[in-house]
């Protein structure tokens, strides 16, 4: 990007700037930018703060009762708070334009184990992919899974995992005798009754589930993280690129505000 203005300053060949670190600033330069500006709000809201005046009182007599002059001095003006918004932009748009301008020439090559996948890939492409898979890294890492304590074996009609069976048997109580004592000449038997469970069937119980298996789901975390690193790595590649400092604010703040 070429400036033209006659009153700019001349830019040289040493008044460059890597990319990474105009980035830096601008993290730094806007929440500054954004405390001066509500600073400078609620300023221009006050206008009482803008208004002055200055009472003074002259007896018609000589020797007359006088009185103490009333004054209130005018605490900020407009031009003053123009200069200071114009210097607070004057930063941020400098760094803004310097940031875009770096961003026409960042590019790099991303790789992903050892194989080039894209060439020239912008910076803020790579930006945008490193935050969407820092997403999908989080979203997988939410993904519930298999019980280890159970075997599993995925089935594939139904498109999820079965557990082995496992078995349970169904009884019900009978009621039995037994003869304590024998009976005689006199005396009946003497008979005790109990119950005892009869097993009538049997239950099979398998356990069905959508979740993976953690060896699955680590390997897919790991893919996802070798993706992510690929990109950082490449966007500060991308981002060490050396950049020519912009000085746009000048004739655009200097037309506005003369």
């Amino acid at each position: 990007m070429t400036i033209i203005s006659p009153s700019a300053p001349v830019q040289h060949e040493q008044d460059t700037i890597h990319l990474h670190q105009v980035l830096k600033q601008e993290a730094l330069a806007r929440a500054e930018f954004e405390r001066e500006a509500a600073r400078l709000e609620r300023a221009l809201k006050a206008s009482e703060t803008f208004s002055g005046l200055l009472h003074t009182y002259e007896p018609l007599e000589e020797g007359g009762l006088t009185e103490h002059p009333k004054q209130k001095i005018v605490q900020q003006t407009t031009s003053g708070l123009f200069t200071e918004v114009k210097e607070a932009l004057g930063i941020i748009l400098n760094i803004e334009a310097t940031k875009e301008t770096g961003n026409l020439h960042a590019h790099a090559d991303l790789l992903i184990e050892g194989n080039v996948v894209a060439t020239q890939v912008p910076a803020t492409l790579l930006l945008y992919l490193v935050k969407r898979f820092t997403m999908l890294h989080e979203f997988v890492a939410l993904a519930p899974e298999l019980d280890p304590t159970r075997a599993w074996v995925y089935n594939e009609e139904l498109g999820h995992f079965v557990s082995e069976p496992t078995f349970r048997d169904k009884t019900e109580k009978t009621m039995k005798a037994e003869v304590i004592v024998p009976p005689t000449d006199h005396f009946p038997a003497q008979v005790k009754e109990y119950s005892k469970d009869r097993k009538i069937g049997q239950w099979t119980e398998r356990t069905y589930s959508g979740a993976m298996r953690r060896k699955d789901k680590l390997e897919l975390l790991s893919r996802i993280k070798t993706v992510m690193t690929a990109c950082q790595m490449a966007l500060e590649q991308a981002n060490r690129v050396p950049v020519q400092r912009q000085r746009l604010a000048e004739p655009l703040l200097k037309f506005i505000f003369g």
